[in-house]
This record gives structure tokens, C-alpha cells and sequence, in this order.
């Protein structure tokens, strides 16, 4: 059994649909959500940016990490090495990082 709708029967049903959402979607916008805090640009940096940032291999860093050398944080599944962290390392290392500018802090 094959039913057609006119058009007119549609318009109707489509404002039948929004009248009835017209309550939650006003009270959806009524609601501010306060956007969750970030961390400040630049606190954590990914594999390729440490890499430019010591002008060595991702290769490089990935031996480091494996051999624990270096810290680094596990976010998800992503390896992630705080700046702060990874500077006060290259200084006890002796690491040259000679990008330090072209990293966002």
C-alpha cells in the first residue's frame, strides 16, 4: 500500500516538527555551556614538533621514549611531551634546541 503526500501535507508536518521542537531548542540556547579550560598554546608539543625543536629525527624520539631518556605524557594514545618539561631536560642534558622561538608558548 503506497501512500503520496501533497505538498501541502508535508509543509504541514514539517511545521508540526518544529513547533514541537521550538521549546528544546530555546532552552538549549537559553543554557550557556562554559567551554571546558584548555591548556595554554605551546604547553604540550607532538613528536614532530620536538623533533624541529632539537633538530633531530622523529626516528630519534622514538628511540628516546622506548629507551625512557626523555619525558613525555601519554594523552590517549598520543604521545605528548610537556614544553616546560622538555626544556629543564635539555638543560640538564646539554641539548641544543635552537628553535626555541618558532615553538608557540
Amino acid at each position: 500500500m503506497k501512500t503520496q503526500l501533497e505538498q501541502q501535507d508535508i509543509d504541514a508536518i514539517a511545521q508540526r516538527v518544529v513547533d514541537l521542537l521550538k521549546p528544546y531548542l530555546l532552552a538549549r540556547d537559553e543554557v550557556k555551556i562554559a567551554p571546558a579550560p584548555s591548556q595554554p598554546k605551546g604547553a604540550y608539543m607532538t613528536v614532530s614538533q620536538l623533533a624541529e625543536y632539537l633538530q633531530i629525527s622523529k626516528h630519534t624520539i622514538y628511540n628516546w621514549i622506548f629507551q625512557r631518556k626523555i619525558p613525555y605524557s601519554k594523552i590517549g594514545r598520543r604521545v605528548m611531551f610537556k614544553r616546560e618539561e622538555i626544556v629543564r631536560w635539555s638543560e640538564d642534558k646539554k641539548v641544543k634546541a635552537s628553535y626555541d622561538e618558532r615553538i608557540p608558548r
